[in-house]
């Protein structure tokens, strides 16, 4: 697993992006990998998430929040 920060979250379409602590491009996360999937991530949220390189780029295959903004 690896850590990093929710860079953006659209919560109406379900998915976002997160930027790895350890460099390297931005992962696209969708709610069906997210655990858990309510309340939605916000920007700055840590997140800790598994991913692989698909055709787009590369996205989440499960991403657990670690704590969110109150």
């Amino acid at each position: 697993m690896e850590r990093g920060k929710i860079s953006m979250y659209h919560k109406a379409k379900g998915y976002g992006f997160i930027l790895p602590h350890l460099g390297g491009p931005a992962v696209f996360v969708h709610r069906s990998t997210l655990e858990p999937r309510e309340p939605a991530p916000e920007p700055g949220d840590e997140i800790d998430f598994e991913a692989f390189k698909g055709l787009k780029g590369y996205r989440t295959t499960r991403a657990t929040l670690v704590r969110t903004h109150e």
